[in-house]
Parts: structure tokens; C-alpha cells; sequence
């Protein structure tokens, strides 16, 4: 990632059928990466996934599609279980591209009821207002220049006790 750039902020923003290279992880330990569509939706991405994982080694211990559900962090810095699977991965808007492949666990239509009446209420919004965007991105840079800061502190007090 460039120095300075955070995020897919800018990626989620373009319009068009853009395909973006994004990474799994999958619960056997495997890493696949591989390009999607900014238009596919969870249900085909995760087919893709199965698809790709056929070839790999371990392939044999992961179980039914339908077992497991696909994670990642949000715009908003949470970790967001994607259960509604028709949804587009552009509506997702996930922070990083990478997608964590995890067993579900509990009720899968109380969990998709609440994660619709979350959506509807605007928790978790799906796309971040400008101030918010705003200050994640000062956020990270405050910090990168604070900790930059520090170092060259660091570096010239213990250089004025060298000479």
C-alpha cells in the first residue's frame, strides 16, 4: 500500500464494474487472493472462493458453503459478519479488501433479521459521511506523525550523548 493511502475509501467510490484484487482467509489456515467485481454480490464471491479453495490442499477439511460466513472490518472499524449474502461487496464497503471465512455460529435467521434492522436504522452505516472519512484518515496520519516524532526524538537525544 502507498505511503499515506488507508483504507479503500477511494476504491468503493469509483463508479463502474471495477475489479478490485481482494484476500481470504479461509479457517483451514489457507490464503487465497484473487479479483472480484465492485458489483459481485457475497453469494458469488464466496463461490468463487469455493472454487479456488477446490484446488488447494486442506480443501477436504472445510464443510458446506452454507456452514460458514464471510467477515471483515467495516468503514466504521467494526467487525461486520456478512449474513446477508445479496448483498454487493460495493455495498459491504469493507475498510481493507480481505474477507475472513468463518463457521457460523447460532441462529442464522435471527442473526440475518438483526443485521437487516441494523442496516435499516443506519448502524454500521455503509457509507461513511465525509467528516467521518475525514477523521479515520487524520486519525492514522496524526498517529503516523506522532510515532515518526518520537523516533527522531529518540534518534537525536541518543546521538548528542555519542559525541
Amino acid at each position: 500500500m502507498p505511503p499515506g493511502k488507508y483504507g479503500m475509501q477511494e476504491e468503493w467510490g469509483k463508479e463502474g464494474d471495477q475489479e478490485i484484487v481482494m484476500d481470504f482467509l479461509l479457517p483451514t489456515g489457507i490464503f487465497l487472493k484473487f479479483p472480484v467485481s465492485q458489483n459481485d454480490t457475497i453469494r458469488n464471491i464466496k463461490k468463487m472462493v469455493w472454487k479456488n479453495a477446490s484446488r488447494e490442499a486442506l480443501f477436504c477439511a472445510l464443510g458446506d458453503p452454507d456452514l460458514y460466513v464471510f467477515t471483515c472490518i467495516n468503514q466504521t472499524a467494526e467487525r461486520e459478519e456478512l449474513e446477508e449474502e445479496s448483498r454487493r461487496i460495493s455495498d459491504v464497503r469493507p475498510f481493507m479488501c480481505v474477507l475472513r471465512l468463518v463457521a457460523r455460529e447460532g441462529d442464522r435467521g435471527e442473526k440475518l433479521t438483526n443485521a437487516q434492522i441494523s442496516l435499516l436504522i443506519g448502524k454500521g452505516e455503509p457509507h461513511p459521511s465525509q467528516a467521518a472519512v475525514a477523521r479515520q484518515q487524520g486519525f492514522v496520519t496524526g498517529g503516523r506523525l506522532v510515532f515518526f516524532e518520537v523516533r527522531f526524538c529518540q534518534k537525536v537525544t541518543s546521538c548528542q550523548y555519542l559525541t
